[in-house]
């Protein structure tokens, strides 16, 4: 997939005028994230030590990295010649922050995803039953009111109270 010709973002300024310095700046980022120390203390010495505490990867974090925000990054794609460059940084991110679903940070996680990534929600419902279609044009309010009625007391659970009220005819034409 490439980018869209004949886009608007092709006037934008740019910070990075090449694709090697667009590299440069966002392998610089993954190397800081891969390297990053933290001083922890190790009960068992009595010492402080200084220990790899990976950071995860973000799009945010990429892009106050390389001085933009993520929206400017984002729109690097819609340069033809930067696309590639950024779709693989991008993916990078995508497979780190899919590696920490399986981390305790999964609620994190799940929000980069939806909002970085397009992940939605899914749900899936399974229905059965049958549907009927009555036809009910040409009948008079009264013929419409009495099949209203007993199509309530057909689908009302026996002994369950009384069903919701379902608006007559002459109520829905009150309240328009």
């Amino acid at each position: 997939m490439s980018a869209p010709k004949g886009n608007t973002y092709a006037r934008a300024k740019l910070i990075y005028k090449t694709v090697e310095d667009l590299e440069v700046a966002i392998n610089k980022y993954f190397d800081d994230c891969d390297n990053k120390k933290v001083e922890r203390y190790i009960a068992k010495e009595h010492r402080v030590a200084m220990v790899n505490d990976p950071e995860p990867y973000t799009m945010s974090g990429l892009a106050y990295s390389m001085g933009i925000d993520r929206r400017t990054l984002l729109n690097y794609t819609h340069r033809e010649k930067y696309f590639p460059t950024i779709k693989k940084a991008r993916d990078k991110v995508h497979s780190d922050v899919e590696r920490r679903l399986m981390g305790n940070n999964a609620t994190g996680a799940i929000f980069n995803l939806k909002n970085n990534f397009d992940w939605k929600d899914k749900t899936e419902v399974e229905q059965s039953g049958e549907i009927k279609i009555n036809d009910t044009r040409g009948l008079s309010d009264k013929e419409l009111d009495e099949r209203i009625t007993r199509t309530i007391q057909e689908i009302k659970p026996e002994g369950k109270g009384k069903s919701a009220r379902t608006p007559h005819r002459k109520d829905a034409k009150a309240r328009k």
